[in-house]
């Protein structure tokens, strides 16, 4: 009776720990895709703040100089 008892103690033990254990190791998991998409959006921004700038330094180029820069195709992820 006090063998089965302790198994049946240990069962349910182990399946407390590895349900708990699961539901740290999902919130951690969505913590870190939180924290990508954020980096994500971050580095988009940052990248069409650099165009707009590379853009408005060509229009000022293009006025000084009276030439129009030549438009470079942009590099997609289908190209590769």
């Amino acid at each position: 009776m006090t063998a089965s008892l302790a198994i049946a103690c240990l069962a349910t033990g182990s399946i407390a720990g590895w349900v708990v254990r699961s539901v740290f190791v999902e919130a951690e998991i969505s913590r870190m895709q939180a924290r990508m998409q954020r980096t994500i959006r971050h580095w988009q921004c940052e990248t069409a703040r650099a165009r707009a700038r590379a853009e408005q330094l060509a229009r000022q180029l293009a006025a000084h100089t009276g030439v129009i820069p030549e438009e470079q195709p942009r590099s997609t992820e289908d190209d590769e």
